[in-house]
């Protein structure tokens, strides 16, 4: 059973990204409402909050607050039909997510792309950063407010690394079933010292390193698209040349897809897209959601 963690900060967040887990349908899927209580005192002026008594009714305030969401969440989880509980913790929104997740051993950890508590953006803006690079388990960042229904469009990025692999036979070792189509994308993003230093010796005559690099990618491409298809997942292939946050967001409008799937490392493409500035793009900055996995 995949067991799959919720960081709930407000109820409509939480319900969007359970309209989206029951759109992937994973099966079976257990989930647990998670709502992390930060008592540490905002950035006010000095002496709001003067006494223990203030900063006691502070705490209270949250936690009532989080109590409250949590028991309609799990009621929208209900209601959609998943095995649910609620737990309330406390302390440091990110770090807290991170720890409960790997020590009640998690499979994936889902949170919304623009989480917002109590404090605004003063706590939560870097979280889905902060869980797409720290997160042992795969994770979902949900973005918008999801309301679409039905099965999903998707592009999966690959670069045919060892990790990449890896991160694939893990995705297709418990496919969600809501995957519809898939589109599997490689950016070709050939610079001038790849073309210096490859060998020429493997290259046809009047073969370019890009065409033979390019033939290379859609084999290892169609292989994956024929196993998406072995599991009944209608799949095609893509190779484009470019930056890869540029070639995503072609393939994603091209393919009318709603979800990027990704290795959490890797290197060339996924390294760039997790690992730096690219990812935080991807997760932070672009509308469509993301699912990031790590084997």
């Amino acid at each position: 059973m995949l067991r799959a963690i919720i960081g709930v900060d407000t109820v409509d967040h939480a319900d969007s990204i359970l309209r989206f887990l029951e759109r992937l349908d994973y099966d079976p899927i257990a989930v647990e409402l998670l709502n992390v209580v930060d008592a540490s005192l905002p950035l006010v002026p000095v002496g709001a909050f003067s006494g223990p008594e203030l900063i006691g009714e502070y705490a209270d305030a949250l936690r009532a607050t989080g109590e409250a969401t949590l028991k309609k969440a799990k009621e929208a989880a209900c209601q959609r039909g998943f095995s649910a509980r609620a737990t309330l913790v406390y302390g440091p929104p990110a770090l807290t997510l991170l720890d409960y997740a790997t020590e009640n051993k998690a499979d994936m950890l889902c949170v919304h792309g623009t989480l917002r508590g109590p404090l605004g953006s003063v706590i939560y803006g870097s979280i889905s950063r902060a869980i797409t690079i720290g997160a042992k388990q795969t994770v979902l960042i949900a973005k918008g407010e999801e309301s679409n229904a039905g099965p999903l469009r998707a592009v999966l990025a690959v670069d045919h690394s060892e990790y990449c692999d890896r991160c694939i036979d893990k995705l297709l070792a418990n496919p969600p079933r809501g995957l519809a189509h898939v589109c599997v994308l490689h950016a070709l993003n050939v610079n001038q010292t790849m073309l210096d230093l490859f060998p020429k010796k493997v290259l046809d005559d009047g073969m370019t390193v890009t065409e033979w690099l390019r033939g290379r990618v859609e084999e290892k491409n169609a292989a994956i698209v024929d196993r998406l298809k072995a599991i009944g997942i209608e799949a095609v292939s893509m190779v484009e040349e470019g930056h890869p946050n540029e070639v995503i967001k072609l393939a994603m409008k091209s393919c009318s897809a709603e979800l990027v799937i990704l290795g959490a490392h890797g290197h060339g493409f996924l390294e760039r897209l997790v690992v730096g500035s690219t990812s935080l793009h991807q997760v932070v900055a672009e509308p469509y959601s993301a699912l990031v996995i790590r084997a």
